[in-house]
């Protein structure tokens, strides 16, 4: 599974534990 990173497709994992499986999306701002 992959993630777009400003604007790059970057394939990695990310940390499952820390939320106990579901995935955690960062906090979009747009200005």
């Amino acid at each position: 599974m992959g993630q777009l990173i400003d604007g790059v497709w970057q394939d990695v994992w990310y940390d499952t534990k820390s939320t106990g499986g579901r995935f955690q999306r960062s906090v979009l701002r747009f200005s």
